[in-house]
């Protein structure tokens, strides 16, 4: 299992990707979050199995149908925490 902190720039808001990102975690049984930030960018916590964290991060480089994904930064974190599911978060609250 491990947990990564990342961060999506480009056009990422208003076009659904909170709600891609959240399916495609679920697809591959992922836990952790994502939210909109103030500065324009989507920021996410993932938690897993290697491989499958793995095809998150490739698929967050995609981004949906109608996102323009210029950058995604991925920051490895130690240790695990205690999701067990994976949601979407309205506030800068996690």
């Amino acid at each position: 299992m491990v947990r990564y902190f990342i961060k999506v720039k480009g056009k990422v808001q208003g076009v659904g990707f909170r709600k891609y990102t959240k399916k495609v975690a679920r697809k591959y049984s992922i836990v952790g979050w994502v939210r909109n930030v103030n500065d324009g960018t989507v920021e996410a916590e993932i938690q897993g199995e290697n491989e499958d964290v793995d095809h998150v991060i490739k698929a967050l480089h995609r981004g949906s149908s109608s996102s323009k994904v210029h950058s995604v930064e991925v920051k490895k974190k130690k240790g695990l925490k205690n999701y067990n599911s994976f949601k979407i978060l309205y506030n800068s609250k996690v």
